[in-house]
């Protein structure tokens, strides 16, 4: 059994305060579901998107023992994409735990 849905989205909040801290105050990223990753309304920019995945990847292969690959094109071109929000997000991530 994987970790539990708040135990995914408690690392997804984390990793967005570790990326919110080196961004200036009007760059930051809501801490929610409803937070917006990828796509219009985003605060991140290409370099910030890649930086909040690798982290992500980091963190979940550290705590839970289990690679996500949100790098893969298959992710990272879907539509919808996985990565619109963070409540998307954390949808594709018990998905793939469940997998």
């Amino acid at each position: 059994m994987g970790p539990t849905r708040d135990a995914i989205l408690r690392l997804i909040i984390e990793t967005i305060d570790e990326i919110n801290a080196e961004q200036e105050p009007d760059g930051r990223m809501e801490r929610s579901v409803d937070a917006v990753i990828l796509g219009q309304g985003s605060k991140l920019d290409s370099l910030g998107l890649v930086n909040l995945v690798i982290a992500l990847e980091q963190r979940f292969e550290e705590s839970f023992e289990v690679e996500l690959g949100l790098m893969d094109e298959e992710v990272m071109f879907a539509e919808p994409s996985p990565l619109e929000t963070v409540g998307s997000l954390l949808t594709y991530i018990e998905d793939h735990y469940r997998s």
